[in-house]
């Protein structure tokens, strides 16, 4: 299990948020 940053965490995150409402 790879351990990540909350920054990076937050990134991918927002990232995956994105990705919902474009496909919304």
């Amino acid at each position: 299990m790879t351990t990540i940053t909350a920054t990076e965490a937050r990134k991918s995150l927002y990232k995956l948020l994105d990705d919902v409402s474009d496909s919304h």
